[in-house]
């Protein structure tokens, strides 16, 4: 079962974070949103795609047939193969160049896989697809895992107070990336991050009932997030550089 941003991505990201930490002190993004995934701070904004989306919530939350969980599984088996294909040898980690080229790639491979998930829809799912979507986008902001969605039962004030909180974070990030930009330290932003990580998480849970809060509990013990001491950063059309911290 695929969780968001796959165990292969997951695992890619983290050895190219490591290529970048050994090649370079900082590489200061060009700008975009960040959010708060599985692997640390990786932007979303306008980024999530039912590639993305597991396909246990696909299927739920767009009432799939057999068929189509059947084919859309077919894909996202077929993207993990790739990725593991593209996953470079922490022992002779890449250099910058090659880095961007593979990071470059897995956007290309997540776009295609997406549009054969689109194009197996109808156009009733098509519409329920952009709604969820909607939603989705926020949670890796909020430090919620998409894979529990369905689970949850979100009410509509759930989802708005969500959203709301999510774009907040979105422009401290965006506040924190300006810093950065204006001559801050960047060994200073991983520490900033996860304070507003903290403070964004705090809220989220403040407004979710016992019941959801210890479903997101169970599932952030059973699939615990890596540590990474770097900040990956999209500019909304293709990979942008990272900002990382040397141990």
């Amino acid at each position: 079962m695929k969780s968001f941003r796959s165990k292969a991505l997951l695992s890619l990201t983290l050895v190219l974070l490591s290529a970048a930490v050994a090649h370079t002190q900082a590489i200061v993004s060009t700008g975009g949103a960040m959010g708060f995934g599985v692997a640390g701070p990786v932007s979303t904004e306008g980024r999530l795609t039912a590639a993305d989306v597991p396909v246990p919530v696909l299927s739920a939350e767009l009432a799939l047939t057999p068929d189509q969980e059947s084919k859309i599984a077919g894909i996202d088996a077929q993207l993990r193969r790739e990725q593991d294909a593209l996953a470079p040898n922490p022992a002779n980690p890449p250099d910058p160049g090659s880095m961007r080229a593979t990071m470059d790639k897995l956007d290309s491979l997540m776009k295609e896989a997406n549009r054969a998930i689109e194009s197996s829809l109808t156009d009733s799912q098509a519409r329920s697809l952009t709604a969820l979507l909607g939603v989705l986008k926020d949670f890796p902001v909020a430090g919620l895992p998409v894979d529990v969605y369905s689970s949850l039962k979100l009410t509509n004030e759930q989802k708005s107070k969500i959203g709301s909180i999510a774009a907040s974070a979105r422009a401290k990030m965006d506040a924190s990336m300006s810093q950065v930009r204006a001559g801050m330290d960047p060994a200073e932003l991983p520490a900033l991050v996860e304070s507003d990580r903290a403070d964004t998480e705090a809220k989220v849970k403040a407004i979710l009932s016992d019941r959801q809060n210890a479903l997101v509990a169970q599932y952030l013990a059973e699939h615990p997030r890596p540590a990474v001491s770097g900040i990956m950063v999209h500019d909304g059309e293709g990979m942008s550089n990272i900002v990382v911290r040397g141990e």
